[in-house]
């Protein structure tokens, strides 16, 4: 009979001297767990209460808590529970199945059923070592290969006990965790930077599309204050009106349980969403569909190419009011709820004009307007009411021209620096799965060395 080779057999098929190939449960120092699969009553103040959200860049973030619980609670949940520092978290479930984080905390928490609590025996397995080979992409595979897929993710119990792990001496462990700390801390900090540099080319798109939209491409111009419009100054040669004035018509989507989760199908009439709507421009990428047999039910709130799009719904990263036009070959399409529809009179204004002069002007003028603390909503009607100033259509025309140039210019940066970035993750992932099989001998690398 012949055996099968596994995908984890071709990774640690030639592991060095005195490494070890050994399941996770022997590596722990008390049984691997999970946290209580009931759900708690969250409570104001209390103990912290975290989920698979928490684990973030193999820490966990409490800011992304799910609440806080009693500490009566608490006290019952660790009797199943009880992490503590260097204990490690490995989410096995939803979409963020496999991703581990190290505690590095003193404070009492709580953690929910998505998490799995490994600690490991420090006379066997380090738990950086652990932690950094669960990043591995040997390990990784296995969990892929091993969860269950339901409504979502899931990898149990028993499959993240036998997880195979490659395991040298301690010193070696240490070794290498040490390395690792320090060579994806450097290249983490590129990336970083590189991120950084991406943010700044679209804050600087952002107020050159302010500038234009709300300024034009004469270097000098005679310009007013208009009160109630937004706060720049706009040239005086430009006409000002509250964009309802412009429309030939317009409407927002259906609300309440006109449109559900159940009615959405794999083809048919396209929603648009909020997720849709970016600032200045249509995001096609999260596409949903409804039956033409129900959209016929629900009344006009058809989208055609070169529609004027407005978001009613926002926060401080997606601001309420920002817009953008709906694109060429869309088919049959409608907005959902909080997504509302102006079609111009594209005689007297241009859509994608429009568009990035009410983005640039969302903060300021649409925020005024809106009702809610975390999000921000307004409605059709003071959307209809929002001012807008523009110039001749020949002019507008140039503007959006312009527009469109410095955008592809820096598209072509920013995408240059998101190769990268991709780049650098890919040899961070590689240079960890190297490392934690034995691949390359790091005990000879010093604190200053690096292998960047």
């Amino acid at each position: 009979m012949v055996s099968r080779r596994t995908p984890v057999d071709n990774y640690l098929a030639n592991l060095p001297p005195g490494w070890k190939r050994l399941p996770l449960k022997r590596c722990v120092a008390i049984k691997i767990t999970d946290g209580p699969h009931e759900t708690p009553e969250l409570v104001d103040d209390g103990i912290p209460f975290v989920s698979a959200e928490s684990v973030r860049d193999g820490k966990i973030d409490f800011d992304r808590r799910r609440g806080n619980i009693s500490l009566a609670l608490h006290r019952h949940y660790i009797r199943k529970c009880h992490p503590r520092r260097d204990d490690i978290l490995l989410c096995k479930s939803g979409a963020t199945t496999g991703k581990a984080a190290i505690v590095d905390v003193d404070f009492e928490f709580s953690v929910w059923s998505p998490l799995a609590q490994i600690r490991c025996d420090e006379e066997k397995a380090t738990a950086r070592f652990i932690f950094w080979a669960l990043h591995a992409v040997y390990l990784q595979d296995q969990i892929r290969t091993t969860w269950s897929h339901g409504t979502q993710p899931n990898i149990s119990m028993k499959a993240i006990e036998q997880l195979n792990v490659a395991v040298p001496q301690l010193d070696e462990q240490r070794a290498i965790a040490g390395f690792l700390d320090r060579e994806t801390a450097k290249i983490g900090e590129l990336i970083g930077k590189k991120e950084e540099l991406v943010n700044l080319f679209y804050s600087r798109q952002r107020a050159q599309n302010a500038h234009l939209v709300s300024r034009g491409l004469e270097p000098k111009v005679d310009v007013e204050n208009v009160i109630n419009c937004w706060p720049y100054a706009i040239p005086q040669h430009w006409s000002i009106c509250a964009l309802r004035w412009v429309v030939l018509s317009k409407c927002d989507g259906p609300f309440g349980s006109g449109l559900k989760n159940e009615h959405y199908s794999e083809s048919g009439v396209r929603v648009i969403r909020l997720q849709n709507i970016g600032s200045g421009i249509f995001c096609d990428e999260d596409q949903a569909f409804i039956p033409i047999d129900y959209y016929a039910t629900l009344g006009d709130h058809t989208v055609i190419p070169g529609d004027l799009l407005i978001a009613g719904l926002g926060d401080v990263a997606h601001p309420v009011g920002r817009a953008c036009i709906a694109p060429p070959n869309l088919g049959n399409a409608m907005v959902k709820a909080d997504c509302f529809r102006f079609r111009l009179d594209q005689q007297t204004l241009n859509p994608e004009f429009a568009a990035h002069f009410l983005t640039a002007s969302a903060f300021a003028d649409a925020g005024k307007d809106s009702t809610g603390t975390t999000r921000m909503r307004v409605n059709l009607t003071s959307t209809g009411s929002r001012r807008i100033s523009f110039p001749s259509l020949d002019e507008q025309l140039r503007i959006v021209e312009a527009i469109q140039i410095n955008h592809k210019r820096d598209l072509m940066i920013i995408d240059a620096i998101q190769r990268a970035v991709r780049q650098l993750r890919e040899y961070r992932a590689a240079l960890i799965s190297a490392a934690v099989t034995g691949q390359i001998d790091v005990r000879d690398y010093r604190t200053e060395g690096s292998c960047l």
